[in-house]
C-alpha cells in the first residue's frame, strides 16, 4: 500500500478483505453492423483518461476472454447500439464456455427496444457472476442478437471512448 493524506494507504497490491481482486475494463473499438455471436475483433483493454487497472487476471484473443488466475469474478457488459431502423428488438449476451470457447452457452441477455424513425441509440447491460476453477478451458465472450429478421443496427465502438465495453472483477479467490 502507498501512503496517501491524512495517514492512510491506498490499495497498489490488489489485496482486499484476506483476497487478491482487481479490475480491468475492455472496450470494442470499432462500430460493426448487424448481429455477432462471438463479437471476434477490435476489442483492447481501456488505455485512455487516466485509466487503472487493479491487477491483471483476463486477456483476450479473438474475442475470447480468459483467465490467468481461477476464483470468483463479476462480468458486465454495457452494449451501446445506434441505428435507423423501425421498431427492433437487441441483445447483449455474455457467452461462457467450458471447452476453451469450442461451445458457448448464454450465461446472460438483456435487450432493449430500438424505436422507429432517426438514427437513435440505446444501451443494454448484462452482469454475470463466474467461478473460474479452470484456467485453460473457462472463458467469457459477448455477442449482439437481433430479432430475427433485424439488420443495420450498428454496435457502437472507439478507440477513445467506452461505448460498448466489459468490466472484469475479481471478487476473490474460488
Amino acid at each position: 500500500a502507498t501512503p496517501v493524506a491524512n495517514g492512510g494507504t491506498a490499495l497498489t497490491s490488489g489485496f482486499v478483505n484476506g483476497n487478491w481482486s482487481g479490475s480491468q475494463i475492455f472496450r470494442l473499438t470499432t462500430s460493426f453492423t448487424n448481429a455477432a455471436s462471438p463479437i471476434a475483433s477490435n476489442w483492447e483493454e481501456v488505455d485512455t483518461l487516466g485509466y487503472g487497472q487493479v491487477g491483471s487476471y483476463v486477456s483476450q484473443s479473438s474475442g475470447k476472454f480468459t483467465f490467468s488466475t481461477t476464483g470468483f469474478y463479476k462480468v458486465e457488459f454495457s452494449l451501446v447500439v445506434g441505428g435507423n431502423v423501425d421498431n427492433r428488438i437487441i441483445y447483449n449476451r455474455i457467452l461462457y464456455s467450458s471447452d476453451n470457447g469450442s461451445n458457448y452457452s448464454v450465461a446472460t441477455s438483456s435487450g432493449g427496444f430500438l424505436h422507429t424513425g432517426a438514427y437513435r441509440r440505446f444501451g443494454s447491460y448484462s452482469a454475470h457472476q463466474v467461478d473460474i476453477t479452470d484456467t485453460s478451458n473457462h472463458c467469457i465472450a459477448f455477442a449482439v442478437a437481433h430479432q430475427e429478421g433485424t439488420t443495420n443496427n450498428e454496435t457502437l465502438g472507439d478507440s477513445t471512448i467506452s461505448y460498448t465495453n466489459v468490466i472484469f472483477t475479481r471478487l476473490g479467490d474460488t
